[in-house]
């Protein structure tokens, strides 16, 4: 039984080391397995419903994927773009406009009323990293599209990912049967279950919260639109597909949304974006999510918050959207085992 443990252990931290080495190209290959974990079982349900083979069906949804995705290039960049441009602009007015001594004062009098009463200078450090935020995103963009590596990067990334998807789709089924034959001989039946009860909940969570982003950038575009917000296709789109970030997802986008209209809205508008806001959360809470994840993930909210917190401190960026399969891929282990000591 040891000498299991001790294969499948070296195998991954070889896995992991080879990744390790090649660095920012294997992020094709990482999105590819992404894209066809995700969309395998659309190709295996079209292949099945139509009497397609799996060459065809995995070729139609990655040609739907590209077309997509040449959409968005074609009509949801440049929107992105000028939207980034005009937030940069209010936040670097926000930040000429807003004075240090303003800063420190409020949160001196926000201590104070806790018990307090000492001087503080946040102001001038906010007001300096904001600037040297604001300085250097234009620099780093044009640097990294000017450099010749990042050209090459950038076209492989746009030339390979949609072939290694196809293949990976085409031959998904294949390697899930093989992987399922080689678990056999590496790991115990127990092990076995316990992958495949993981790989069932992360495949309900994923399409579910997929096709609520979906629903949910459509009702804010539209009400956002209504309301009357600069770029309102832009910053719906945005809280969308930020919303995959449970509790933070949400509020990020209402401040790039307040940030993108500050000094255009009258403070009605200011109002009634944020009980927008408000009413889309309360309804995504109680009605839209219990109907595309599922009435609940089993996890607490509590241990949802600490693995977002524990994961961005670790991951970065990255862990505020690995936050929540990591916690079901844990949850689901403790779940077994504590199934399993209850039997004993």
């Amino acid at each position: 039984m040891n000498y299991k443990a001790i294969t499948l252990c070296s195998f991954f931290v070889g896995l992991f080391f080879v990744l390790y080495a090649m660095g920012q190209w294997t992020i094709p290959f990482i999105v590819s397995i992404v894209l066809a974990y995700c969309f395998h079982y659309p190709a295996n349900q079209l292949s099945i419903r139509f009497n397609l083979s799996s060459a065809t069906s995995s070729g139609i949804i990655v040609s739907l994927l590209v077309t997509v995705c040449s959409l968005i290039g074609i009509f949801i960049l440049p929107l992105i773009q000028k939207s980034a441009i005009v937030l940069l602009n209010k936040i670097s007015i926000l930040v000429n406009t807003v004075s240090a001594d303003s800063i420190n004062s409020t949160i001196h009098d926000a201590l104070k009323k806790i018990g307090i009463d000492q001087p503080i200078d946040i102001g001038t450090s906010i007001q300096n990293y904001t600037r040297t935020i604001i300085s250097n995103v234009p620099r780093y963009l044009l640097k990294f599209i000017y450099t010749g590596k990042s050209v090459i990067y950038v076209i492989i990334f746009m030339f390979m990912t949609p072939i290694i998807t196809f293949y990976l789709l085409r031959d998904w089924n294949k390697f899930v049967r093989y992987s399922k034959v080689l678990l056999r001989k590496l790991t115990s039946p127990t092990v076995l279950a316990l992958i495949q009860n993981i790989n069932n909940r992360l495949a309900e969570y994923i399409r579910g919260q997929l096709s609520l982003c979906c629903v949910l950038s459509v009702i804010y575009c539209i009400l956002l639109t209504i309301i009357g917000v600069n770029e309102s296709v832009v910053c719906g789109l945005f809280t969308g597909m930020i919303s995959i970030i449970p509790f933070f997802g949400p509020f990020i986008g209402l401040g790039v949304t307040l940030a993108m209209c500050l000094n255009d809205f009258t403070p009605y508008q200011y109002f009634f974006t944020i009980l927008t806001y408000l009413a889309i959360l309360l309804t995504d809470s109680n009605y839209l999510t219990p109907k595309f994840i599922g009435e609940k993930l089993g996890i607490s909210p509590f241990w949802m918050m600490f693995s977002i917190c524990a994961t961005t401190s670790v991951l970065g960026t990255a862990g505020l959207f690995l936050a929540v399969p990591l916690t079901v891929i844990f949850a689901t282990i403790s779940k077994t085992f504590l199934d399993t000591e209850n039997q004993r």
